[in-house]
């Protein structure tokens, strides 16, 4: 059922069966497996990189909370992909925040912001920032 929620972008649902399905027949060999689908699911649901600032947050932490309960698994290096991948994002939605603050001359926010959105490996010029459509850069 998980699957096919994926397959249809339910998200929310995929995650739903997935917890179900770890009350139900969850044991040491398939937890690992089974959260970390939960994880991809998640990161599957940002449909657009610069909204919904809470999920990226739970989902940096989820990911850090898999990282230290399951640091052995063999999927640890898919979950620490896709926590540099949300870290990118985070740093530059706070950027995007910081900025605006700066527009609207609120220097203390800005300032917050701009230090929320460090993301100490990787310095600003070595990564570029996610592109959007054109259509959609008219509205942001």
């Amino acid at each position: 059922m998980a699957n096919a929620h994926s397959a249809n972008e339910e998200y929310l649902l995929a995650n739903f069966y997935l917890d179900e399905y770890l009350k139900r027949y969850g044991d040491r060999e398939n937890n690992d497996w089974i959260n970390y689908l939960k994880l991809y699911a998640d990161y599957r649901g940002f449909k657009q990189p610069l909204r919904n600032q809470k999920l990226l947050l739970d989902s940096i932490v989820r990911c850090e909370d898999y990282v230290a309960r399951f640091g052995e698994s063999e999927l640890e290096i898919f979950v620490q992909t896709l926590m540099t991948k949300l870290r990118l994002a985070n740093a530059e939605l706070s950027g995007n925040i910081s900025s605006l603050y700066r527009r609207l001359d609120k220097d203390d926010a800005a300032a917050l912001y701009a230090k929320k959105g460090e993301f100490a490996p990787i310095d600003e010029g070595e990564y570029e920032g996610a592109r959007r459509l054109w259509i959609r850069q008219i509205f942001e």
